[in-house]
């Protein structure tokens, strides 16, 4: 499977695949019936990609130690953005259990966030 704006490949199970999104399913199978060798585009990003394998293998999602930044305010807004990229995949990929674990984790985030903009949204 290739990855992102900069491909980055990914080997993963068909498996693994196909059971976790009906989207990745066909596209497996529509990759298996190529003569070249199977492969997955995906537009996403590859690190946020890499969040998603591991949760199918552990179904836990750790995104705490996500990127370093020199600020605690640019990383929280590092967070916000992994959580939106995982969000934006699992709707992409139609995995609803994924889709409920990036929910509880916004959640989760927005619950310990400082609020920053002081009422105004």
């Amino acid at each position: 499977m290739v990855v992102g704006r900069w491909p980055k490949p990914f080997v993963v199970p068909v498996g693994v695949l196909s059971h976790a999104s009906g989207v990745l399913a066909e596209a497996c199978l529509t990759a298996l019936r190529s003569p070249i060798v199977p492969t997955i585009n995906l537009d996403c990003n590859a690190d946020s990609f890499n969040l998603y394998l591991n949760w199918l293998s552990r179904r836990v999602l750790c995104i705490e130690n996500f990127g370093h930044h020199d600020t605690a305010e640019l990383e929280h807004y590092a967070h916000w953005r992994t959580l939106l990229g995982l969000y934006r995949i699992g709707d992409y990929l139609k995995d609803n259990d994924f889709i409920d674990a990036i929910a509880d984790a916004i959640i989760s985030h927005a619950i310990r966030a400082p609020i920053r903009n002081e009422g105004t949204y």
